[in-house]
């Protein structure tokens, strides 16, 4: 361990005073070598000896010492300050009269009672330093219940607005349901409606039905033509000598019949046509209402 120390105030082997900036080895000798940077340009180095830096400090303000020469440099003073302050000492405990030591010993006393007193008031600051972190701390207490508080109080607030909207959600749900409570009643009475309206066209076709049938007869009765092959298909089957015409006129009779009965077959599914479209209709309706309900269900 070297006996000085970096940036330690010493003085160099010719009095000039400075800082210690290096401690080690260096290129001058071996040993151990003290690099001081001088308060005047009293030296010969910029803290480099042989292109390679040891420290840095201005130009001339740099010299190196061996340690072991500054060591005894120190040790030397050092021994020769206590020689001159031993009989100083030993004069001035001669010159003492007992008066001297009586004020000393008062000052003393004095100084002792002061230190008392800083040691009592040292300790009522602590006791009051105490009482006001004990204050910090409850306050602080304080407010972090207050802020808890504050949270509780805004979770709360939340909660009673989350409770209102389900209100709402729930309000605007049950007018939908009634909403769509009348638009089952006007569907279902639509339905009965057509229903009735289904009932009344089937008892309109058959009528109608009947209506065409007969007027049709009619007509065929009023039709002189009909009526002559009729006659003559009667008169065909009383009469063998004419097979050929009896063919015939049976043949005439035979596709009046089907084109008659062509007739009211068209139109029989002409009508039961409108009634499916009426049904199809009528179903898509109660597939929507059925819908809405599972959703709102």
């Amino acid at each position: 361990m070297s006996y000085f120390n970096i940036g330690q105030k010493i003085f160099d082997s010719k009095k000039n005073s400075g800082i210690v900036k290096y401690i080690g080895k260096t290129s001058l000798g071996s040993g151990v070598w003290i690099g001081i940077e001088l308060d005047e340009p009293l030296g010969k180095y910029d803290g480099t000896i042989k292109s390679k830096k040891y420290f840095d400090c201005k130009k001339n303000h740099g010299t190196f010492e061996k340690e072991s020469l500054l060591k005894k440099i120190m040790e030397k003073k050092m021994k020769s300050k206590s020689k001159k302050s031993l009989p100083s000492i030993k004069s001035t405990m001669d010159s003492l009269s007992s008066q001297k030591i009586t004020e000393l010993n008062q000052l003393l006393d004095s100084e002792m009672k002061e230190i008392e007193n800083l040691k009592l008031e040292a300790q009522q600051i602590l006791s009051k330093s105490q009482t006001k972190l004990e204050n910090i701390k409850i306050t602080q207490q304080k407010m972090e219940e207050n802020v808890s508080k504050k949270e509780e109080n805004q979770k709360l607030k939340q909660l009673k607005q989350n409770l209102k909207n389900e209100r709402n959600k729930r309000k605007e749900l049950n007018q939908k349901m009634q909403i769509l409570q009348i638009d089952e009643v006007e569907m279902e009475k639509e339905l009965q409606e057509f229903k009735e309206n289904i009932i009344q066209n089937q008892l309109l076709t058959e009528n109608q039905i009947e209506e065409l049938i007969s007027k049709d007869i009619q007509e065929l009765k009023n039709n002189k033509d009909f009526i002559n092959e009729k006659n003559n298909f009667e008169k065909s089957t009383q009469i063998e000598k004419q097979p050929k015409n009896i063919l015939e006129n049976n043949q005439k009779f035979s596709i009046l019949k089907l084109l008659y009965a062509q007739m009211n077959i068209e139109k029989t599914k002409k009508i039961d046509l409108d009634i499916q479209e009426k049904l199809g209709e009528l179903l898509n309706q109660l597939s929507i209402i059925e819908k809405k309900l599972n959703i709102y269900n």
